[in-house]
């Protein structure tokens, strides 16, 4: 795979996670950045009763705008 850099005007902030989460993965496309999963518990402290399969993305154009995609099985 081969990604090349480009420049982009991004806002100075963003907002916050809906829900604050641990360990979760995250990917940018098309100008989004996509959050998938995560811990609802304390950094470091897994177990699947903690972990959520919520699937995010957050408008990279104006840093503000989250949505809810259709959730998932929690990885």
């Amino acid at each position: 795979l081969a990604f090349t850099a480009r420049a982009v005007d991004l806002p100075e902030t963003f907002a916050p996670l809906p829900q604050p989460v641990t360990s979760f993965g995250a990917a940018e496309h098309g100008g989004w950045l996509y959050v998938f999963g995560g811990h609802l518990g304390k950094a470091h402290t897994y177990s699947t009763a903690t972990a959520t399969g919520a699937l995010r993305r957050l408008s990279l154009a104006d840093g503000f705008t989250w949505e809810e995609l259709p959730s998932a099985t929690p990885a």
